[in-house]
């Protein structure tokens, strides 16, 4: 069965339990709170203590907003925004005015919440599939996608819009990971299977960028994460980490999160150590080269 950007959406609507108010988030909420993507960053006084993870997202992020330019008052729309975190700090930081899209019902009502809670003025955001955008051509002095392109059946789509709704001179940034020329179809399908809700998910590096180029967005900037990824997500790093202060808290909050009809505790015990093995196999792909992390800003020609 194909999946499609619908299946990206039930997905993450799925009936969470309410009390922990984190719906369309899951698991990976409680590695790095509103920031749904990796944490990347490998200094010791945050790589070793969970608790400032968050820190070092944020700091990548920030890193995206000031290779695009973001300054105050630009109209800046956030591809698959999830529930706001990186659009919070972008906002936050720059005084940018910050639309969000994405295709889960139960992540929009999460982000308006958590922006609320946070006194964010990043609360206006729509549902809709970052393939079709539901936004005028030429308006925008930013698009920016981060962790998110990954789940899409057609990246060139998602380039072509960005593209039609950027005013001459507008800018559009990418922080993802992507597959290179040596992925093998194995390693890909794991990829898909682990970490993406399209079947199609997970695109190859040079011809995104080349896609790019080809849909009107010069490249000028190619920033590169991946050995720092690399050298982060080993077991020596990122496992005891995740034993010692990650692994206690999702195995106690799983029944919470997940409230299903035969729900064991041996299935907290099982997601727990899935989640693990899926990290670090993709700090595996990092350092053998078959899979990247990259920060890409394209320029409205």
């Amino acid at each position: 069965m194909v999946r499609t950007h619908t299946d990206v959406g039930r997905y993450y609507d799925q009936p969470l339990a309410s009390q922990v108010g984190v719906d369309g988030a899951g698991l990976i909420w409680f590695m790095g709170r509103d920031h749904l993507s990796p944490n990347l960053y490998n200094g010791d006084e945050i790589a070793l203590d969970s608790s400032r993870w968050r820190d070092g997202i944020s700091s990548r992020v920030m890193a995206l907003a000031r290779r695009m330019g973001i300054v105050a008052g630009d109209r800046v729309l956030d591809l698959g925004c999830g529930i706001g975190g990186p659009g919070r700090d972008i906002a936050a930081a720059t005084g940018a005015v910050l639309c969000g899209v994405s295709v889960s019902i139960k992540q929009l009502e999460t982000l308006r919440g958590l922006s609320q809670q946070t006194n964010s003025p990043f609360t206006g955001v729509v549902k809709g599939d970052m393939q079709r955008l539901p936004v005028a051509s030429g308006r925008l002095d930013g698009v920016y996608s981060i962790n998110s392109i990954y789940h899409v059946d057609d990246p060139a789509a998602v380039i072509g819009e960005a593209q039609r709704v950027l005013r001459p001179g507008g800018r559009f940034g990418v922080d993802d990971w992507f597959t290179t020329d040596i992925t093998t179809p194995e390693q890909l399908a794991t990829l898909r299977y682990n970490w993406s809700t399209s079947a199609n998910g997970f695109h190859n590096l040079t011809a995104f960028m080349t896609e790019m180029e080809r849909l009107g967005l010069e490249v000028i900037d190619d920033a590169d994460y991946t050995k720092e990824a690399g050298e982060f997500l080993t077991e020596d790093r990122f496992g005891k980490v995740y034993d010692s202060q990650i692994a206690p808290t999702l195995t106690a909050v799983f029944p919470k999160l997940y409230q299903y009809e035969g729900y064991e505790p041996a299935h907290a015990d099982q997601a727990v150590a899935q989640l693990r093995s899926d990290v670090l196999y993709m700090g595996a792909l990092y350092r053998g080269g078959a899979a990247v992390y990259r920060q890409i800003v394209g320029h409205k020609t």
